[in-house]
């Protein structure tokens, strides 16, 4: 599985660390990583994070790479960054790529459609929904009109955990890759 969001640097207090606690990682990664927990319904075990400031967007982190193995054996790579700059041209992506035995499919969250590649190559374009942007406005006024949010958190529902992005944080911070699978060994 693989998990990349790039986008520009939001501006404002995302780019010091007093007032946001970090860059990439709080914006971006932890979507990332809890959107994957949701997909396959796994808790993760063990990963290595690095992350670095290569755009320099005040004191934070504007880049990323978390690789992680889940507890159903699956491994998944997560990239964010701020990396493209505000005046390219669809300069945000969102996708996500799952690799099977045989298959890959890819979803472009903003592009609004997913790709299958069975195991002759052949390619099927699967389109469905509007547009995220689109999706996310119309939730929020709703909201804002008084209605509930419309995923909400319930006993079912498992909440974020922070393993990630407390990992991420730490490389952030001593410029080094993490990896905590003596730390969880089992517990995750």
């Amino acid at each position: 599985m693989s998990r990349t969001n790039h986008g520009t640097f939001p501006g404002g207090f995302f780019g010091t660390h007093s007032k946001s606690g970090s860059g990439v990682l709080i914006d971006d990664a932890v979507h990332l990583a809890d959107a994957l927990r949701g997909l396959t319904e796994y808790e993760y075990r063990t990963f290595r994070a690095e992350a670095g400031s290569y755009s320099r967007v005040g004191d934070v982190e504007d880049a990323e790479q978390v690789v992680v193995t889940t507890t159903g054996g699956a491994w998944a790579s997560i990239d964010p960054s701020w990396s493209h700059p505000v005046s390219m041209s669809g300069a945000n992506d969102l996708v996500i790529a799952l690799g099977f035995e045989n298959d890959r499919f890819s979803i472009d969250a903003f592009a609004g459609h997913g790709s299958l590649v069975d195991e002759d190559g052949a390619v099927t374009h699967l389109p469905y929904g509007q547009s995220t942007d689109a999706e996310l406005l119309d939730d929020w006024l709703a909201i804002r009109l008084g209605s509930a949010p419309p995923v909400q958190w319930t006993t079912a529902a498992r909440p974020p955990r922070p393993l990630a992005a407390l990992a991420t944080l730490t490389s952030a911070q001593y410029r080094t890759v993490v990896d905590n699978t003596e730390q969880e060994n089992g517990s995750a």
